[in-house]
């Protein structure tokens, strides 16, 4: 590791975004912000806790035993509350890493064939860490402009041992948030058919209620939609 690493990526976060990039979305008429982190804070190049396959993110939240990661970027998520409360903007906070990655892609924290999530303790590691996000952000303190938390991002079932083990993730994150207060859930569909998660989550599991959300990415325009939330 890079001696000087934090005080390299602390420069990186401080200087990235602004709250003059957040005024410029909210001049544009978009309403929302997506702020991804990791399990211990940012993978994904949208904000300032970027991180890819040269520059992994660092992880704020928790770091575990095989994590190379530097801490600290977790102030720069209330920063950018802030300024999305001061310029009319709305949150929605994406857990965007899992221990061990949930899916092998660069911006899960680990580019692999073999991602290993789901296996040993690392779902029971991404649920203690989906407790402090709720105990935080789900709270009133937030409810003017955290209007989501996305329990995982991209999980990807085909190299996973099962999706019925994401499913009780799914479940097990839900029942996180509903301790906390009824702030919206977000999930993944996991590149599944709408038909893999017929019956999932009904009014009876904590009173969940639930639309789908189609996201298109414009590196596909004129395409099927990519994902559905």
């Amino acid at each position: 590791m890079v001696p000087n690493a934090g005080d390299i990526l602390r420069k990186h976060w401080d200087t990235w975004v602004s709250l003059a990039d957040f005024q410029k979305i909210a001049n544009a008429g978009f309403n929302i912000v997506r702020v991804p982190v990791g399990c211990e804070e940012t993978p994904c190049s949208t904000l300032f806790v970027a991180g890819n396959a040269d520059n992994p993110p660092d992880w704020a939240y928790q770091k575990f035993d095989s994590d190379p990661y530097i801490q600290g970027a977790a102030p720069y998520v209330d920063k950018a509350i802030e300024w999305a409360r001061q310029t009319g903007l709305k949150v929605w906070i994406d857990l965007h890493g899992a221990p061990e990655s949930q899916n092998g892609y660069d911006n899960s924290g680990h580019l692999t064939k073999m991602p290993g999530w789901e296996k040993g303790d690392t779902v029971k590691q991404t649920l203690l860490v989906l407790k402090q996000i709720s105990d935080k952000y789900a709270t009133t303190a937030y409810e003017d402009v955290v209007v989501g938390i996305e329990l995982l991002n991209e999980p990807q079932p085909s190299l996973l041992p099962s999706l019925d083990i994401l499913k009780q993730f799914y479940r097990d994150g839900f029942g996180e948030v509903r301790s906390v207060s009824d702030t919206p859930v977000v999930f993944h569909d996991a590149f599944q058919p709408s038909s893999a998660w017929n019956g999932f989550l009904t009014p009876s599991d904590n009173n969940a209620q639930y639309g789908t959300y189609r996201v298109i990415s414009v590196r596909f325009s004129g395409g099927p939609p990519l994902n559905e939330l």
